[in-house]
């Protein structure tokens, strides 16, 4: 074997081995440092603001959100602000603990207990990988000279080029082609109905006579969402109250939509993200489209007139 397709062949293990090296080194690090934060003093902190982001670069199915809690803490009479990241949303004026550097009190953790587990699980993978990689590097390195080519001494044969028959080529261009048509679907979503932004809100409801009026603040405080709720408008009368919201993302606005209640027993209409309760005296509804979340309730005789409402919306289909 020359030594151009030895190396070729011993390059695969080596990686291995340098990537086993790296993430193991890495883990420890990491563990030792988690490790060293548990020691640290601790105390309560505040939710005072939470947004969110999607991670990876993918399909927006894929991605996960991720939610960034922002929080105040006091230590020794002075205030301090940190930030933490969780895959599981807070809601703003929860209490947490934390711990911080009794040097630096502005240096916030909310690791309280070093992650065993995974630094075990990760630590194990490393060492499969490095131990994987000097295995097949040292098979490669004993067998150099048994995988070599054909003998130059016996001839041999190089037949006409065969021609491929386009049906072949078929057979791995329709699987890709409808997997790629299937990615786009899901991410473009073309065929999905849109939601109403919040302008078309407004004016959809100043066209039936009510008032749509800015309620960011009071519905961010009311939901505990912060910054993840980015426009937020209310029609609210004697008989009628709707609340629009539009949030940073779909994921989000599903959560809303999940942990809103209705505050009524009896369930009338149960459609996919559209959900309406009753009692004797009023009707109350909650939908979601996109990142878009609509709550609204009214006394028990409008309610076709706030079913109407929505319909103009296009979040309730009576049909």
């Amino acid at each position: 074997m020359n030594k151009k397709k030895l190396y070729s062949k011993m390059l695969f293990p080596i990686v291995c081995i340098i990537v086993g090296l790296l993430l193991g080194g890495y883990i420890t690090y990491q563990y030792a440092e988690e490790c060293d934060h548990t020691k640290w003093p601790s105390t309560q902190a505040t939710v005072v603001d939470m947004n969110s982001y999607e991670s990876g670069g993918g399909a927006k199915h894929s991605n996960r959100t991720i939610y960034v809690i922002s929080h105040e803490y006091v230590v020794e009479d002075i205030s301090y602000k940190g930030e933490i990241k969780s895959y599981y949303p807070n809601q703003v004026g929860n209490r947490i603990e934390i711990k911080y550097n009794p040097k630096n009190p502005a240096d916030s953790t909310a690791v309280t207990v070093p992650d065993t587990e995974m630094f075990i699980v990760v630590l194990i993978f490393s060492v499969i990988l490095i131990a994987s990689g000097v295995f097949f590097t040292i098979v490669i390195w004993k067998n150099r000279f048994i995988l070599s080519v054909v003998s130059e001494d016996k001839p041999y044969y190089h037949g006409p080029k065969e021609r491929l028959n386009p049906k072949s080529y078929l057979r791995f261009l329709i699987p890709i082609g409808f997997f790629l048509l299937g990615l786009v679907l899901m991410y473009y979503q073309p065929f999905a109905q849109k939601n109403i932004n919040a302008n078309e809100f407004v004016q959809i409801m100043e066209t039936d006579g009510y008032t749509a009026e800015n309620s960011l603040e009071r519905l961010q405080k009311e939901f505990g969402m912060g910054s993840i709720i980015e426009q937020a408008y209310s029609v609210n009368t004697e008989n009628i109250r709707i609340d629009y919201y539009k949030l940073n993302t779909s994921d989000n606005a599903k959560l809303l939509y999940d942990s809103a209640s209705l505050p009524a027993n009896t369930y009338v209409i149960s459609d996919k993200y559209f959900l309406a309760a009753e009692d004797n005296n009023f009707f109350y509804i909650k939908s979601f489209k996109n990142n878009t979340f609509v709550y609204g309730g009214c006394k028990i005789e409008s309610k076709d007139e706030l079913l109407r409402l929505l319909e103009d919306m296009s979040y309730y289909d009576k049909s």
